[in-house]
């Protein structure tokens, strides 16, 4: 089936009917996949000091070291689109929420918990 049946399959019960509620085993399995096929932390042995001088990206320099890093951060995106599509719903929002909702979410929920996060944190 095509990403548009997957990710139409999810829509059907909104947030509770995403993969991820159905396949937690298999999200885990592939979201450590993608991080280990991008090479992000803590995946990211090539870029250890001592795997250095072994790793092939030593023998490039300028615009082709820099094609390097444009294709893995492409990788990343692409990952990231994956597990969206696969098991985060997709393109469908969930909660769809008019702007006068948004702004009391804003204001009254995260703006409170922010300034908590930053007293706690400055504190310690």
């Amino acid at each position: 089936s095509s990403t548009v049946d997957i990710v139409e399959a999810q829509s059907k019960y909104g947030f509770w009917g995403w993969n991820l509620w159905r396949q937690p085993i298999g999200f885990i399995v592939f979201l450590i996949s993608s991080l280990a096929e991008c090479e992000r932390l803590p995946f990211d042995l090539p870029e250890a000091e001592e795997e250095l001088a072994a790793w092939y990206q030593t023998e490039y320099s300028g615009i082709k070291f820099g094609l390097f890093y444009v294709a893995s951060y492409l990788n990343l995106l692409l990952s990231s689109l994956s597990v969206t599509v696969f098991y985060l719903g997709g393109w469908n929002i969930s909660i769809p929420l008019r702007m006068d909702q948004l702004l009391n979410l804003g204001w009254k929920f995260v703006l409170p918990i922010s300034l908590g996060n930053l007293l706690l944190t400055t504190s310690f």
